[in-house]
């Protein structure tokens, strides 16, 4: 919560940016560096539009737009007090967005000049983004590729496109590609440790026993309680008749379970 809060503050400048720029737009962005500065800038921005909600609703002529900011403020609040998967996501602000558009709405309608050509423009950019949420592979493609996770997505997404047999070849070794960039980018982590083994399955699907059983054992050699990893060794073991071997893989896999799904996969393949 120490670390989650000044986080998010650092982030508001930027989904403040993709209001009045949305541009460059993508399923996963960097954290603004340097931290401290958009911290507090974030900061400048919750204290400017506490007043201005204050203000305006006060004043009475501007209370739906206070309404607006407040609105928009609640829905993004959750962000400061939940555990999140990643820190910086652009679809926490859509809502947000509805919100202050509608807010926005009486000054609009007076300016329709600006208004038409604008609404044009904005249609335009929903079309384009529309095109890149269409499914796994699209949206991940056109994502920061210096965030691990997106490398990881981009990778399973090539994965099941080659799984269900198209272009295999070429979405096997775009696969591959991507778990070694996700590794590279996140070596110690938990990202990259789900990437390495990944890229041991796309070397089984592939045929490759030998590749797939090392990808396994240096996820293993970072983190020995991996239990996806014992299970698919288990596998490779019984595949290739070394049951003394696949046992003690699976009794490993056994004792480090902790969810009912690993468990109920053990007692599927043993």
């Amino acid at each position: 919560m120490d670390v989650q809060i000044p986080y998010q503050l650092a982030v508001l400048p930027l989904y403040l940016r993709m209001f009045l720029l949305p541009w460059g737009l993508s399923v996963e962005h960097l954290l603004p560096m340097p931290l401290w500065f958009w911290c507090a800038t974030g900061t400048v921005l919750v204290v400017a539009a506490t007043g201005a909600v204050l203000a305006l609703w006060y004043d009475g002529v501007g209370s739906r737009w206070a309404l607006s900011i407040a609105a928009a403020a609640l829905t993004l609040l959750p962000t400061f007090l939940m555990p999140l998967n990643c820190i910086v996501a652009e679809r926490r602000w859509y809502l947000a967005v509805a919100f202050l558009a509608l807010g926005l709405s009486p000054w609009l309608a007076r300016w329709r000049r600006v208004t038409v050509p604008l609404l044009v423009v904005l249609a335009g950019l929903t079309m384009l983004r529309n095109r890149d949420w269409r499914d796994e592979l699209s949206l991940w493609s056109v994502a920061d590729p210096e965030q691990p996770r997106v490398q990881l997505y981009l990778g399973n997404a090539h994965a099941a496109r080659a799984t269900a047999g198209e272009d295999t070849a070429h979405h096997w070794a775009a696969a591959r590609l991507a778990y070694q960039r996700a590794w590279a980018l996140d070596p110690g982590g938990d990202l990259g440790q789900r990437a390495w083994h990944n890229l041991g399955s796309v070397r089984f699907s592939r045929g490759d026993l030998a590749g797939a059983v090392r990808a396994y054992r240096q996820v293993l050699a970072r983190d020995p309680d991996y239990v996806d990893a014992w299970l698919n060794l288990g596998h490779i073991a019984r595949l290739t008749g070394s049951p003394a071997w696949a046992d003690s893989c699976y009794a490993r896999a056994q004792r480090q379970a902790r969810y009912p799904v690993h468990r109920d996969r053990v007692q599927l393949w043993r």
